[in-house]
């Protein structure tokens, strides 16, 4: 219906409806009029056809295959009579094709009409719905033919008002909006909805699949593109990115395009210029978008996936994923594991255990992080749960294994954790600081030792070997009740390093301590064995000997001579004992003060025992600071009390000593065991040979280089009695050989009888010290001690010293005792004006004995005596020294504190005019002493009966005496073999104060009248003495021609 039509029926009703006076008949008038408005408005919004496909570029020939497709969207039918087609030159009415369809014209709703031209063969090679209606044009062509350049076309209704239009490829004035592009052959422009845009390229697309008499394929209504030069992108950090978005229109016909961003990793965002775009078929567009990294504690890598949507299709929409990366560091700990000793992966550790903390360190980041420190703590992170660190210039794109060995003794049984951190002081300017730290956690399990394990105790320390000997040792000791299994303890020079890193041994599995012994542990044990005539129970460094276990060596163990720490450790690093000594300072819990001064070259440190036995351990140099010095291989006997009921025989020289002896070897049966310093009397020699006539085996231990060295006298009374087939061996330094003498001098005078009977004397054996004629001598003390306890103490003491597997113990034959060959010895007596005074005294008693070793026991065996004393000290000595190396004299100083007491102290000293180093030595400690209120006595050779004072005795209240070859030196107390012994019982001491007290009454004749008649008496036996040389110098000739007769045998 057109607009004229329409408005004149509109009057006309208007008219009826106010012309007529019956409102009830308007009222029915009106109602009908509105509605018939509505239906005559509703066909006017629905009633157009459309023009909804065009073949106009068919495959086939386009004079009979081109065809036009109409379309009623609306519920109404339509009559086509008298409608047209008009393309850019001809006017065409269509016509029903009775020959192809039913002859209809009219268009039922929602149906579809073709419209071909007179003569088409399209329906010869298609097939359509049999309810399409078939119309023609009205001559052969439609209109002069549907150009394939473009055309356009106008359908008009009976009223020749256009109803639709299309237009493709050239745009003409009178068709509204665009042309739409062109399609390729046999391809249809499609419209692509019943919503009738009046715009040609929006309202129609290329359709690839013709649906002539059908509804048309719709494929695609939109498709969009979008895309970046580059998909992945540095960022630094802090700074925004700007990239260009290149989006475009891949659809058929305009598109309004939204892009969005449809993913994006968390943190990052971005900012696009234009969201909202118009683009045609085919257009693009450049969008400038700004990327915002992500700032703090993020991913450092972002994704983005931009997305273009199209308004006509979601479908279809476009989308790009860009990957974005910070350009920092990004420290990250990614892991951590812990290892044990053994190297097995665990998180549960014995305490006291090395463990090792395995941290993986990965940079993240695309930009080399420098100056990385990776920290270690324990529990918390602070400076004291510190546990170390690790640093790397660099870490790059690889990852780092930072690790640290952690000493855990100490750490408290029970849950811990090891927290590790990178970067703790933030140095490196990182992307997320938040993934630097992780934690570890742990258990520690308590290990510690038993009570009774904790007491075992380093008691012997020799760091200083002599040259060429690496014969270092220690000696531990177990003083509990219990054995103990030290089975991989060890003892470190460097207690204080990790366990890993410590030079140390350790001992083998298996291995235990039994209760109250001690375990050596030698750096060589043939060099030990050489020295100390002992094996060692283990040897490290060397195996020098198959038969000693070996310990177990981490690096070579070698104690510094200059000083340093030594432990004993078990298996977790506990410290179980600890000593520092020398040139050492340490600041450690388990010593206090000062280390153990400087021992020296051969000198044994070895652990002080209090009154009851028992060791020291106070954890300071205390312990060990001894005025004794254990030089190796030198015996330690130990302070004994011996109480037993026996038989004693005393003598004094020159009084009754030889008769005293001489007796005491005639009963010999078995054995003669000798210890002397020198032996120069050829009348006890001759008593010797007796003795080995008998059977009686002689065994003579001496000093095998006394000051002056060994007499001819000795040489030949050795030969002779070796001769016999007496035994003998020499204590000797042979540095040549590497034999170093265990005493600085075996000066020791004893010898035990049978294994019975024990001598013990001041005096050495020549013709002055056991004078056979008892009118001149020297003073001296012996003796003679029947008791089965005391002689087997020093019967152990000879056969220590005597043994031959000992280096320097040398035999007979290995020390040149050749004698000349014009040599003979002098046998004559010498005689004085001595009368003798003593006669020997036998006792049967029960007797108190304290054996009195040096350097054993004699400096305290000795201090202790004296003491001891509340009432006297008496003391006869051939010499004593004021002072000592470093110090005063200790038993002077005692002497001195014991005279301020008030105790009565008297000292006899022995003066020869010969010695003048013993006699400046004993005047300086007379005047000493005398100033300090003690009495000193010189007995003078030059006017006394004794050829010397040789004595070295001591009184003590009356109760007890030493009798020794003790010197009051330093090197008769610290360094020399010395022997002697203290008794306690009232007949023995009576004995000795006596001869004490005679000693101390003789004075220097006092009248020139007797010193007249003794020249006098000496010149009158002047001829006497001639003729006695005369005879004697003849004698000895004879001798000589004798004795080489005698050495031919």
């Amino acid at each position: 219906m057109n607009a004229i039509k329409f408005n004149r029926l509109k009057n006309d009703i208007t008219i009826l409806l106010f012309s007529t006076g019956n409102m009830v008949r308007s009222t029915i008038i009106l109602i009908f009029f509105l509605m018939f408005l509505i239906v005559l408005l509703s066909g006017k919004c629905s009633a157009d056809i459309l023009i909804n496909e065009v073949m106009y570029d068919p495959e086939l020939n386009e004079n009979y295959y081109e065809w036009i497709e109409l379309y009623n969207p609306t519920n109404k039918s339509i009559n086509l009579i008298g409608w047209s087609v008009t393309d850019n030159y001809v006017i065409d009415y269509l016509e029903s094709d009775f020959e192809h369809g039913n002859g209809t014209i009219i268009m039922h709703p929602f149906s579809y009409a073709l419209i071909t031209d007179h003569g088409t063969k399209f329906y010869d090679n298609y097939s359509t719905p049999n309810c399409t209606i078939k119309l023609y044009v009205d001559d052969s062509a439609i209109g002069n033919g549907l150009g394939n350049g473009g055309d356009k076309l106008i359908l008009k209704n009976n009223e020749n008002k256009i109803i639709d239009t299309v237009e493709w490829i050239v745009n003409y004035s009178d068709i509204p909006g665009t042309p739409a592009f062109a399609v390729k052959e046999n391809y249809t422009l499609s419209r692509i909805s019943n919503f009738d845009r009046n715009d040609s390229i929006l309202d129609f697309y290329e359709s690839s699949t013709p649906t002539p008499g059908s509804k048309n394929i719709i494929i695609e209504e939109g498709k969009t593109e979008i895309n970046c030069n580059q998909s992945y992108f540095l960022v630094n950090k802090n700074e925004n990115l700007k990239i260009i978005l290149k989006v475009t229109n891949l659809g058929r016909f305009n598109d309004n395009i939204t892009i969005k961003i449809s993913k994006i990793t968390d943190g990052w965002k971005a900012k696009i210029e234009n969201q909202i775009i118009q683009l045609a078929p085919n257009e693009s567009i450049y969008v400038n978008t700004t990327i915002i990294p992500c700032r703090y504690n993020c991913y450092n890598t972002g994704k983005l996936t931009f997305i273009a949507l199209s308004e006509k299709e979601v479908e279809f929409s476009g989308d790009v994923t860009l990957t974005f990366e910070i350009f920092a560091p990004d420290l990250y700990i990614k892991q951590i594991k812990g290892y044990n000793e053994e190297g097995t992966e665990t998180s549960v550790y014995g305490e006291g255990q090395i463990i090792r903390i395995k941290s993986f360190l990965k940079n993240q980041g695309l930009e080399e992080a420098e100056d990385v420190d990776v920290s270690f703590y324990l529990d918390n992170i602070n400076s004291t749960d510190y546990l170390g660190s690790k640093y790397y210039d660099l870490v790059g794109k690889y990852q780092k294994y930072p690790s640290i060995k952690i000493d855990t003794h100490g750490f408290s049984a029970g849950k811990h954790k090891i927290i590790v951190i990178a970067d703790e002081k933030d140095i490196v300017d990182e992307f997320n600081e938040q993934n630097n730290l992780l934690i570890f956690p742990i258990e520690i399990i308590d290990t510690y030792p038993e009570k009774d394990a904790r007491n075992l105790l380093i008691t012997e320390v020799y760091y200083h070997s002599r040259p060429g000997l690496y014969n270092e040792f220690i000696s531990i000791f177990n003083p509990s009740e219990k054995d103990i299994d030290i089975s991989g303890w060890y003892i470190t020079n460097e207690p204080l390093d990790i366990k890993t890193e410590q030079t140390k041994i350790i001992f083998p599995n298996n291995i235990k301590i039994s209760s109250k012994s001690k375990l050596i542990i030698s750096e060589n044990a043939s060099t030990y064995i050489w020295e100390t005539g002992k094996k060692p129970d283990f040897e490290y460094n060397y195996n020098a000997d198959q038969l000693i276990p070996q310990m177990i060596s981490s690096k070579k163990f070698i104690m510094s001579n200059s000083g340093k720490a030594i432990s004993l450790k078990d298996t977790h690093n506990h410290t179980i004992d600890f000593i520092i000594y020398g040139n050492t300072s340490i600041d450690y819990d388990f010593w206090i003060g000062p280390s153990i001064p400087f021992s020296g070259e051969g000198v044994v440190l070895k652990r002080n025992k209090n009154k009851d036995g028992f060791f020291v351990d106070t954890n300071t140099s205390e312990d060990w600071l001894n005025i004794k010095k254990y030089r190796i291989g030198q015996s330690d006997f130990p302070y004994e009390k011996i109480n037993e009921n026996g038989e004693i025989t005393t003598y004094v020289s020159p009084d009754c000593s030889y008769n005293a002896i001489v007796n005491e070897i005639r009963k010999a049966n078995d054995s003669i065991y000798l210890n002397i310093y020198e032996f120069t009397d050829p009348f006890l020699c001759g008593e010797l040979i007796k003795a080995l006539i008998r059977d009686v085996s002689v065994k003579i231990f001496l000093e095998g280089s006394p000051i002056g060295g060994i007499s001819d006298e000795e040489k030949y009374i050795l030969n002779r009695i070796a001769n016999y087939g007496g035994k003998i061996r020499f204590i000797v330094s042979d540095r040549q050989n590497k034999v170093y003498a265990r005493y600085a001098f075996n000066h020791g005078k004893y010898l035990i009888i049978d294994n019975k009977t024990l001598i013990i004397e001041s005096c050495n054996w020549a013709k002055t010290g056991i004078p056979k004629d008892p009118t001149y001598g020297n003073r001296e003390w012996g003796i003679i001690v029947r008791c089965e306890n005391i002689t087997r103490y020093f019967l152990n003491v000879f056969f220590d010293d005597w043994d031959p597997k000992r280096c320097d113990s040398y035999q007979f034959d290995n020390i040149n005792l050749t004698v000349k060959p014009d040599f003979f010895i002098d046998k004559s007596v010498n005689r004085g004006f001595y009368n003798p005074q003593f006669k020997s005294a036998t006792i049967k008693d029960n007797f108190t004995f304290v054996p009195v070793l040096s350097p054993d026991t004699s400096y305290k065996t000795i201090y202790d005596m004296l003491n001891s004393a509340c009432k006297n000290i008496y003391i006869q000595q051939l010499y004593f020294y004021k002072d000592w190396e470093d110090r005063i004299n200790p038993f002077v100083d005692l002497l001195v504190n014991k005279s301020r007491q008030g105790i009565d102290i008297k000292v006899i000293l022995n003066y020869n005019p010969n010695y003048d180093s013993t006699n400046e030595k004993n005047n300086q400690t007379k005047k000493y002493l005398e100033n300090n209120s003690i009495e000193v006595k010189f007995i003078y050779t030059n006017w006394s009966y004794f050829s010397n004072v040789h004595n070295k005795g001591i009184i003590v209240d009356n109760k007890s005496i030493l009798i020794s070859s003790i010197n009051w030196n330093e090197n008769s107390v610290i360094n020399n073999r010395e022997v002697g012994i203290i008794i306690e019982n009232y007949d023995v001491v009576k004995y000795y104060t006596e001869v004490f007290f005679y000693d101390w009454n003789l004075s220097s004749p006092r009248s020139q009248k007797k010193g007249i008649d003794l020249k006098t008496k000496n010149e009158d036996n002047k001829n006497t003495i001639y003729i006695v040389v005369i005879f004697t110098l003849t004698f000895a000739l004879i001798a000589r021609d004798w004795r080489k007769r005698q050495w031919q045998y």
